[in-house]
């Protein structure tokens, strides 16, 4: 006989228990276990154990032992087809709902067997349980224990098209319960559940559950990833989890017992602990860019083209006044520089830095001498390392460096680039540029070709950089070591980071925090953002939180602006470098056509930022200023009557700047050519200059026609864009991350 049925949830979980003593380590040799997922009623325990409430279940190997089930439980219930490997058993038929009878319960079972028996299970059931109440939404909570930042969760819409409707948001675990309700609160489930059409679906209730299963990972061993598909209201309108899956490492097989919430911890897999503290790793990255005599090794004696060849080329160019020797084996000079046969017979003295570029097999033994000779630095430029599956190489290389404590930049790296010391350890052409422009943006990235195209995009758009970094292969020092350091250093303002792959996720956090606490903007844009994880194919959590996404939502929980393009990229920096942040979402809208004023209209309502109503009293003020024929609502439309009257714009922007219902404001220009766009960009310089609010300009025509108003605009910092799009998108940019603060 079955035992009547009930509802579960049992308190929350309790501090997890210190690990048991050991007598012996395992075997060094010793594999683990495949990750396998767990039974129905092993995965209930798991919930139940957790305090997360679940819906009445029995699991059933017979139609009387099912009709018997389902009569414990109470018509009408859901007959589930059950069985290792069968991963969405709706897209089988193997759900059943609206089982209202005894003779429903066997017709059921006998359908559920057919179907187990037409796709050829060996081991399978039939699950039994209550049947959700009906209600517009359903809810997913997955976790993931991420490779690099450990245990994450997923909160969204849930049911079948969980991945189709792609409702999502991510947070590191655990999270407290008012953090559940913020992870709610980004999501269009989420914010119906809270409240929609005057109907609040008790979110109190929903925060509990996802505090509770995001403590998981931390009190059950080998939580690989879990999928709760749907939390769901239950007849009496109270949240149930009406279906999970948990996949855990050294489990067994599927039909393995339940895990205990109480189970001692296992530490998630991390990266390797970094070599250096966070103070350190600022220190070694301060030992390249303050570098005061540098060592070229590698410069060719006949091809200018070559690395070493250019960076002796860039530094003579660019003005770097410290010291430059050169080593050659062979040659007398080089690019009128004397050159040395080895590191030995340098001259005494410090010796800051060394830049190799000779073939790898000789980038280690050329090392180990700098090393001896007191090298405090090295920017390792010679590729072939572990990016080409030289991985032993690439670790003798890093050993070396920490044996002599070096700082060493890539191998595999373009360089580094400090326009404030003038200093071109680099071959990037971008430093083809007559003049690297010395500013407040810093640039580190792993991909030196993006890199060097961003620092010449910079400067072609009249942006001062303070320093650029390619890390390569990050041997040495990583992203999070550049990070730290340009937490400290004066010259920079915000930093954009290219990521391909993080080395160490709580190093870069620590770097972030650091970059937070100092008030400097960290822009981030993560590459290969098709790709997902490997159990994509076991599990929605698998599906959704591909590596990209799941970067995405850390480095913006850490305080970072995540963006999903090169444009997004420099043109948000463009805004952040010398622009105020919004105080909030209200946009001011000026142009010079009404066409313009409708497009960055819809534009600002697409990206969720407002375009307020002025007051009566404002309104009045405008039509003082403008044309009787002028638009004086915002958006404001000054008209062509600028080209008669360029003070036109200059009266307009101080009044929509000093209105308390303007956050921000975006200047739509069309066809204004010089002399007039001098004229109009100096009096957007001034107001923008005194106004306290971030200023963007928009303008829509050919530059040879307004190169004299542009350049100004360019020189003086106020953000300017070629099209209405991406000054809306900047603007939308930058008021996201001053929310997010």
């Amino acid at each position: 006989m079955v035992a009547p049925a009930r509802a579960r949830g049992g308190p929350p979980l309790t501090a997890a228990r210190a690990q048991p003593e050991v007598d012996a380590q395992p075997e060094v040799d010793a594999q683990p276990e495949a990750p396998a997922f767990l039974d129905a009623t092993a995965v209930d325990a798991l919930l139940v154990g957790a305090g997360v409430p679940t819906a009445a279940q029995r699991t059933c190997d017979g139609p009387e032992e099912t009709v018997s089930a389902a009569a414990a439980i109470g018509f009408p219930v859901a007959l589930k087809l059950v069985a290792p490997g069968l991963v969405h058993k709706s897209d089988v038929g193997g759900v059943l709902l609206d089982i209202r009878s005894p003779e429903d319960a066997q017709r059921g079972y006998a359908e559920l067997a057919a179907i187990a028996g037409k796709l050829g299970l060996e081991a399978w059931s039939v699950l039994v349980q209550e049947q959700a109440g009906r209600s517009d939404i359903e809810l997913f909570i997955g976790l993931k224990r991420d490779p690099t930042f450990g245990p994450i969760v997923l909160v969204g819409a849930g049911g079948r098209l969980v991945e189709l409707l792609d409702d999502l948001a991510i947070r590191r675990c655990p999270v407290d319960e008012a953090g559940a309700r913020a992870l709610l609160a980004e999501t269009t489930a989420g914010r119906a559940v809270a409240g929609y059409r005057g109907r609040s679906l008790d979110p109190d209730g929903v925060a509990q559950a996802i505090s509770r299963i995001s403590q998981l990972p931390l009190h059950v061993p080998g939580l690989e990833e879990l999928d709760v598909n749907p939390l769901s209201l239950d007849r009496v309108g109270r949240w149930r989890v009406f279906d999970a899956r948990a996949l855990v490492a050294g489990a067994g097989p599927a039909s393995a017992g339940p895990v205990s919430a109480g189970s001692p911890p296992t530490a998630p897999p991390t990266a390797p602990p970094p070599r250096r503290t966070v103070d350190e790793g600022a220190r070694q990255v301060a030992a390249i860019f303050e570098a005061r005599s540098i060592v070229v090794v590698g410069a060719s004696a006949t091809d200018p083209a070559k690395p070493g060849s250019k960076v002796l080329t860039y530094l003579d160019r660019h003005g770097y006044d410290g010291a430059v020797y050169v080593v050659h084996p062979t040659a007398a000079e080089i690019a009128g520089r004397p050159c040395y046969p080895s590191i030995e017979a340098l001259p005494a003295g410090p010796l800051d830095l060394v830049c190799l570029t000779i073939p790898a097999a000789g980038c280690a033994d050329a090392l180990d001498r700098c090393g001896k000779r007191g090298v405090k630095a090295a920017v390792v430029m010679t590729s072939g390392f572990g990016e080409a599956g030289a991985d032993a190489a690439e670790q003798e290389l890093g050993r070396i460096a920490d044996r002599y404590r070096i700082a060493l930049c890539g191998p595999n790296t373009i360089g580094v680039v400090g326009p404030w010391e003038r200093l071109c350890i680099s071959f990037t052409g971008a430093l083809e540029a007559a003049e690297p422009r010395a500013g407040g943006i810093a640039f580190v990235t792993q991909s030196g070709a993006l890199g060097g195209s961003l620092l010449s995009q910079a400067w072609e758009r009249g942006l001062g950089v303070s320093r650029f970094a390619s890390v390569g292969n990050q041997t040495g020092l990583a992203i999070a070591d550049y990070l730290a350091y340009l937490a400290g250093d004066p010259r920079t303002r915000v930093a954009c980071v290219v990521l391909e792959s993080v080395v160490n996720g709580p190093a870069l956090l620590d770097a972030l925090a650091l970059m937070r606490r100092a008030g400097k903007p960290v822009v981030a844009l993560k590459t290969g953002r098709s790709a997902v994880g490997q159990s994509a194919v076991r599990s929605h959590t698998g599906a959704l939180a591909g590596d990209a996404r799941v970067c995405d939502a850390v480095l913006r929980e850490a305080g970072a602006l995540s963006v999903a393009t090169l444009t997004e990229l420099v043109d948000a920096v463009a805004v952040l470098e010398r622009q105020p942040l919004p105080r909030g979402l209200r946009v001011g809208i000026v142009s010079t056509s009404g066409g313009g004023c409708a497009v960055a209209a819809d534009l600002c309502a697409a990206a969720r930022l407002e375009v307020p109503a002025l007051t009566d009293a404002e309104r009045d003020a405008l039509a003082q200023a403008l044309p009787s024929f002028a638009a004086t609502q915002n958006p404001v439309d000054v008209t062509a009557q600028i080209l008669v009257d360029p003070e036109l714009i200059g009266r307009t922007l101080r009044i929509m700047l000093a209105s308390e219902r303007v956050d921000s404001l975006l200047v739509v220009l069309t066809t204004v050519p010089d002399p007039r766009a001098r004229e109009i960009a100096a009096q957007i310089v001034e107001c923008a200059r005194v106004s306290g609010k971030p200023v963007a300009v928009a303008w829509t025509i050919a530059r040879r026609l307004a190169e004299g108003g542009l350049s100004l605009l360019e020189r003086e910092g106020v953000p300017l864009f070629p099209s209405i799009e991406r000054a809306v998108a900047a603007l939308a940019a930058i008021t996201r991350y001053a929310e997010a603060r």
